[in-house]
């Protein structure tokens, strides 16, 4: 699902990580991992907020209206 958005997959990656090892217990979250969240989260607001081209399961980009319907 997260193919079909302008959203960073590494952004996501990062924050998925980061969020398993301070819920799940694997290691101390430190001040640096804070920073590196943050900065994730705005990468992904700006790719969110932003009105770019969505990828889709084929790698073609299509205009994220197009593909809302709107």
């Amino acid at each position: 699902m997260l193919g079909r958005t302008p959203a960073d997959p590494g952004a996501v990656a990062t924050l998925r990580g980061l969020y398993q090892r301070a819920r799940f217990g694997r290691g101390d979250v430190t001040a640096s991992d804070v920073e590196t969240a943050r900065d994730a989260l705005d990468r992904l607001a700006t790719d969110l907020s932003t009105d770019r081209p969505v990828r889709t399961a084929a790698g073609t980009a299509r205009d994220g209206a197009e593909e809302s319907g709107a």
